[in-house]
């Protein structure tokens, strides 16, 4: 449990520059914007995996 709470900090901190300014609804995920934002999130978690491994 210490483990999934360490790595969902991490990801908080590390993505916090994609959330600024962001207001998640079900409605804008399903808009070009929101898929292009949903992207960049997995992308950004891909290259973190990438980098530091899990």
């Amino acid at each position: 449990e210490e483990s999934n709470e360490f790595w969902t900090y991490t990801f908080l901190e590390e993505l916090a520059p994609e959330f600024r300014d962001i207001e998640l609804s079900y409605e804008w995920l399903n808009t070009t914007e929101g898929a292009v934002f949903r992207l960049t999130i997995i992308g950004r978690i891909t290259l973190f995996f990438e980098k530091y491994g899990l």
